[in-house]
């Protein structure tokens, strides 16, 4: 079964990064053809709650070596371990790639976090597909029981 997973996994921690690895290790050891949606949208190029401009320049400025090298870090090892599809922009090229899947599956806390504009994509609610049934929402819990 191809199965494409839209999921937050363009951070920079390890929480995102390992939980798109293992939801997408897994599927694809059950048999399956998982890759994840490379989606990259505007707002992943690091966007900072702050009003004192002068401030987020300098802070900008003064992180260009970690970002530069968390980038390196964590982008490097999605691209090494984990299957992506095509780089997606915006919410019409990830509708394009529909066709492309028997089942997609969205997944992540960060996709229900409405105080970040992921929380308010309607990419990561797959709201972009025009099929029925071939839909997986995966459940959040605050902590592991």
């Amino acid at each position: 079964m191809n199965i494409k997973i839209v999921t937050c996994h363009y951070a920079y921690n390890y929480g995102a990064v390992l939980q798109t690895y293992a939801l997408c290790k897994f599927l694809n050891d059950c048999g399956n053809n998982a890759k994840v949606i490379n989606y990259r949208p505007w707002y992943y190029k690091g966007s900072t709650k702050t009003k004192n401009k002068l401030k987020l320049l300098l802070r900008k400025v003064i992180r260009i070596p970690d970002n530069y090298k968390s980038e390196k870090v964590f982008y490097g090892f999605l691209k090494k371990y984990v299957p992506l599809t095509a780089e997606y922009k915006n919410y019409k090229e990830v509708e394009k790639s529909e066709s492309e899947a028997d089942l997609f599956i969205a997944g992540s806390d960060q996709i229900w976090n409405f105080n970040l504009p992921n929380g308010k994509d309607g990419v990561f609610y797959l709201t972009s597909s025009k099929r029925e049934g071939n839909h997986l929402m995966l459940p959040v819990l605050e902590w592991i029981p």
